[in-house]
């Protein structure tokens, strides 16, 4: 399965105009079977994503559509817009609903940065030199944008969705700045 899969990802890569649909296809097959094989190990958030964005690709390889330099079609567009929205609301309102009181009480960053895995030295810095109201901001701002402010992802107007991704890829630089997650920092 892994050789299978490493060799349509060579392939996809080498592929003249980005990729062929039916390599994503197997790409998609071959992990949506280690994923139904993983069971328990592989029944993550970012395990669905993976599949979800997999299937994406191939309605976005160049190859899909008639012509190369042509522009995806807008409903594939359309889904990767819906997909990054239900990624950060549900970020957000996992946090809401675990009736941790760090959330609710706007606190959880005087804990995050002082005991997660692998901290970076910026977020040393972040814990250390920051005020409690900077931080109680910081986590107010972080529950707006995963959950208000990611409907400006899927606007009707492309000035709002902008500025939706805009914050949103702030947000991710943030933390991928103060917290090394390996491959989910990507």
């Amino acid at each position: 399965g892994s050789v299978l899969s490493a060799t349509a990802a060579f392939l996809a890569v080498l592929a003249p105009a980005g990729g062929v649909a039916l390599v994503w296809v197997a790409l998609f097959g071959c992990y949506l079977s280690l994923f139904a094989v993983g069971q328990t190990f592989l029944s993550f958030q970012w395990d669905i994503l993976l599949l979800e964005t997999g299937f994406l690709c191939v309605f976005l390889c160049p190859t899909a559509r008639p012509c190369s330099k042509s522009p995806p079609p807008p409903h594939a567009i359309w889904l990767l817009r819906l997909l990054a929205f239900k990624l950060m609301l549900m970020s957000g309102a996992v946090k809401i609903q675990s009736g941790c009181p760090t959330w609710h009480q706007l606190t959880a960053l005087d804990y995050h940065w002082a005991t997660q895995p692998l901290p970076t030295p910026l977020a040393w810095f972040a814990r250390r030199y920051t005020s409690s109201a900077v931080r109680k901001l910081g986590v107010a701002l972080t529950l707006a944008l995963e959950g208000p402010g990611t409907l400006l992802l899927i606007a009707p107007f492309r000035a709002c969705r902008h500025v939706g991704a805009t914050a949103q890829i702030v947000l991710q630089v943030a933390i991928a700045a103060t917290g090394n997650y390996t491959f989910f920092n990507l």
